[in-house]
């Protein structure tokens, strides 16, 4: 898959004030000496995904300039 998330989030007087995703790829399919170097992912299928899968629990989860963005 080498797909992955990096998350960033910040907290004000311990409540949750922002969270987004930042989705990197690793190179799949990129010869052994590049291959999980992280990049910032142009497929973004696999936050869509979690968009999906995130929609049941009530979580919202919106994509701007490439981030995954929680609505708060």
């Amino acid at each position: 898959m080498f797909e992955a998330i990096i998350p960033y989030w910040e907290m004000e007087g311990g409540i949750l004030k922002r969270l987004e995703f930042l989705p990197i790829e690793l190179g799949f399919g990129q010869p052994r000496s590049i291959s999980g170097w992280p990049k910032p992912a142009k497929d973004l299928s696999f936050i869509e995904r979690l968009i999906e899968m995130s929609a049941p629990y009530g979580t919202e989860i919106k994509i701007e300039n490439g981030i995954g963005k929680i609505v708060l």
